[in-house]
Parts: C-alpha cells; sequence; structure tokens
C-alpha cells in the first residue's frame, strides 16, 4: 500500500485458507489506507452467487458515482453506460457476462486509473476464489490496465484479492499464471499462527495464558488458523471444559481430544446448539438475509420489534457469533454464516 502511495501500483493476490485471517487483515489496511487519506472501495463474491460481478458492482461503481465519472461528459465518455448498466443504474438493459468482451473491461481499467488520478485508491476484493469465469476475466482486464498505466506514469493505485488455495487448473489459476509476468503483480500466502501467537490471541480473548499442554495441542490441532483457534475455545468455554489454574489456562478434557480443523464446523454448530432457540431462530433467518444487515432490517425479516432486534443482536456480538460495524452487523466469518445458513429448513429458504 506505501509503495502505492509513492506512485508505484499493487495488485497483490492474498491467498490462505477459510478462517486464516485474510478478511480481517485486509480490514486493517482498510482502515489503514483510509487514515493515510487513501479512498476504498471492499467489494466480495460470494458462493453460487446470482450477480456475476458482484464484487464491482457492489464496491466498484458506487465509488465511481461518487467521483462523479458516471455522468454523462465524465472522463470515461461512453464508456460510463458500461458501468452505469454494471451497477444497476441504466435501464436500458442489465449488465451480463459478455459485456466483458465488449467494453466492460476496459471502462473498469480506464475508471480505476480515473479514480487513482484524484486520489489514492485501495480497492479490496474478498473471495475472488468464488468468481464466475467472466468476473475473473474482468479482474484480469483490470490489473493489465494498472500494469499499462503504470509504464506511462505513477498510478497511486493498490488492489488486493483475496482467495484460498487454488486446487484445480480453472479460469482463475490460468489468469494468475497469465499476470505473474507483469512488475506491479504479486502472490502472497498467509500461514498459520505459530505457538507464541496462538497464545497471544488466547490472552486476548480469555485474559489467561494458555498451559503448555493444551497450547501445543491447539496449535497442533488448528495449525495455528484463527478461526478454528477461537472456534474450539468458544466450544470448550460452551461446555464447561475449560479452567484456570495459577492464572493459566487448562482444559478438563485430553488436549488430543480437541476437534481437529476439518470438524470446525461441527464445532461452530455445537456451539449454535447451546443458544436459546430465539437467537438461534433470529440469527438463521439473518444468515439467509445477507452478510451484513442493520437492526432495521433484522427486525423486517425477523418479523420483531426493533428493540428485541437490537437486543438480540447485542447478544450474538458477546456470544461472538456477530461482529459490529458502524450501524450495521455483519456475521464474524462467513464460515459462522455458513453453519446458520444449514440450520434453515428448506421451507424457511424459500
Amino acid at each position: 500500500m506505501r509503495e502505492a502511495l509513492a506512485g508505484r501500483p499493487q495488485v497483490t493476490f492474498l491467498e490462505g485458507d477459510a478462517g486464516i485471517g485474510k478478511t480481517r487483515l485486509a480490514r486493517e489496511i482498510e482502515a489503514e489506507a483510509q487514515a493515510l487519506g487513501m479512498q476504498t472501495a471492499f467489494g466480495r463474491f460470494v458462493e453460487g452467487g446470482v450477480v456475476p460481478f458482484l464484487a464491482f458492482a457492489s464496491a466498484f461503481v458506487r465509488q465511481c458515482e461518487r467521483a462523479g465519472l458516471l455522468t454523462p461528459g465524465s472522463a470515461l465518455g461512453p464508456l460510463a453506460a458500461h458501468l452505469r448498466r454494471l451497477g444497476g443504474l441504466a435501464t436500458d438493459e442489465p449488465a451480463n457476462p459478455e459485456d466483458a468482451g465488449r467494453g466492460l473491461g476496459l471502462a473498469v481499467g480506464r475508471a480505476a486509473l480515473a479514480l487513482a488520478q484524484r486520489r489514492p485508491l485501495l480497492f479490496v476484493v474478498d473471495d475472488l476464489h468464488w468468481a464466475e469465469p467472466a468476473a475473473v476475466d474482468l479482474f484480469a482486464d483490470l490489473a493489465r490496465a494498472i500494469a499499462d498505466g503504470a509504464e506511462r506514469e505513477p498510478v497511486a493505485i493498490c488492489v488486493i484479492a483475496l482467495m484460498r488455495p487454488l486446487t484445480d487448473d480453472g479460469p482463475l489459476q490460468r489468469v494468475l499464471e497469465r499476470l505473474r509476468r507483469e512488475r506491479v503483480v504479486s502472490r502472497l500466502v498467509l500461514g498459520g499462527m505459530d505457538e507464541l501467537e496462538v497464545n497471544e490471541l488466547v490472552v486476548e480473548r480469555e485474559g489467561s495464558a494458555c498451559a503448555p499442554d493444551l497450547l501445543g495441542a491447539l496449535q497442533e490441532a488448528t495449525h495455528g488458523n484463527p478461526l478454528f483457534v477461537l472456534e474450539i475455545l468458544g466450544q470448550l468455554e460452551a461446555t464447561g471444559a475449560l479452567r484456570r489454574d495459577d492464572g493459566r489456562l487448562l482444559s478438563r478434557i485430553n488436549p488430543e481430544a480437541l476437534p481437529l480443523p476439518k470438524e470446525v464446523t461441527r464445532a461452530i454448530a455445537d456451539r449454535v446448539a447451546l443458544l436459546p432457540d430465539a437467537l438461534r431462530q433470529t440469527l438463521t433467518v439473518a444468515a439467509l438475509a445477507g452478510d451484513e444487515f442493520t437492526v432495521e432490517g433484522l427486525a423486517i425479516v425477523t418479523g420483531l420489534s426493533e428493540e428485541d432486534a437490537l437486543d438480540w443482536a447485542d447478544a450474538a456480538v458477546a456470544a461472538r457469533f456477530l461482529t459490529e460495524t458502524g450501524a450495521a452487523y455483519r456475521f464474524a466469518h462467513p464460515v459462522i454464516r455458513h453453519v446458520f445458513q444449514e440450520q434453515a429448513s428448506a421451507g424457511r429458504r424459500r
């Protein structure tokens, strides 16, 4: 990001397993970027999403609109029409994947450079691995436009794409291979925490350090994955399996019996099962409604009063299922939301 502020643009692929902390790290980077005076846009793709270019439509286009780039006579000229359709701001026709081959890629690239010329830009794309092939191509167009722009003049732009490790030779893997030759492109792998870092996380959450046996078992079972560490601790705490002895945290069960990383969904589900029925049902409906919501929105989809919706949302924050972001709430991690979605009956899903 600081390289970008110096006029040397960066396109970084940040890779890591689910729960490893990619989104948390990106949010911290976003906060620092804002403190440094950068404009920021944060978009994400979702599994099975019905909007092919969601990460661009939900954040990037809004940023362009605020900058006045979508109005007639803007610096984008006729290319602005592509972005208006992408963001649902035009009534003539909706955006569709074929647009990527008919000017949308050029429009996104030029818009990014135009934004950065006005004010340094950070654009974060979360869960790129869920993107449809056309959206992957669009992201590649953006990266190439930034690389080409950097050859002509300094460009204060940083793009960070968050993704899980790829397991096949699909469109995203092929795009990564092609983009690797670009000087502005880099790829970073976010690994797990070591025992010292796991212990720091435990102290932050529990107020006590781990006994050596429990600490070693936590690190081995989770491979240092922060979400897995927190969920296993939550399960142990909820079942009364944690105790403190001489300022250290111990487990009442054999450390070797801790849930393994592949069982983290079950660990979360076990915690969910301990919730009051009303809170569990409220969060299940919220999970089906979206990743982020307001108290007013929660009241509408659940039929609760706003006062009751606020009480339940605060209870979910206290139980570490939700986090509070300004006037809105969001699930603490996509895996947690997924567990609640799986709780829903087919009828409730409809």
